[in-house]
């Protein structure tokens, strides 16, 4: 009923003085029998002044925290996870867009072409090409 142990409201019922005994049973005010079985499931007594010194501890812990968060950002140290997202977004569909790109301008170069060295050459220039535009590419900055 109290979802306590039979052993453990009987031991936490030996400080508390019965109301009234019986052949058969011990009676029990209900308050104080309560409380003792309940007791022990509180947490324990703090001193305001102690858990007042550490919640202070802590306050200035975060503010500290939270200066060294605005410093990596003015010193460009850290970025917001939102603007690094849109950058990878932004950079992963340019090279998605770049590459794709590369059949629909080489098709026709190459359809016309026998020679299997010079295919290779031709399309190896295009993908460099498109490598050299995507690593020149100031879309950090402008993100940023």
């Amino acid at each position: 009923m109290t979802g306590k142990a039979y052993r453990t409201c009987r031991a936490r019922l030996e400080r508390v003085e019965p109301a009234r005994r019986t052949a058969k049973a011990i009676l029990y005010a209900p308050a104080p029998a309560l409380a003792a079985i309940f007791a022990a499931d509180r947490p324990p007594a703090i001193r305001n002044d102690v858990r007042l010194a550490d919640l202070k501890h802590r306050k200035l812990q975060l503010e500290i925290e939270d200066l060294e968060l605005d410093v990596g950002q003015k010193r460009r140290e850290l970025v917001a996870i939102e603007t690094a997202v849109t950058v990878v977004a932004t950079q992963y569909s340019a090279c998605r867009a770049r590459l794709l790109a590369i059949p629909t301008k080489m098709a026709p170069l190459v359809v016309t072409t026998l020679d299997v060295d010079r295919v290779r050459r031709t399309l190896e220039e295009a993908i460099e090409e498109a490598l050299a535009e995507l690593s020149t590419d100031t879309l950090v900055a402008r993100c940023a």
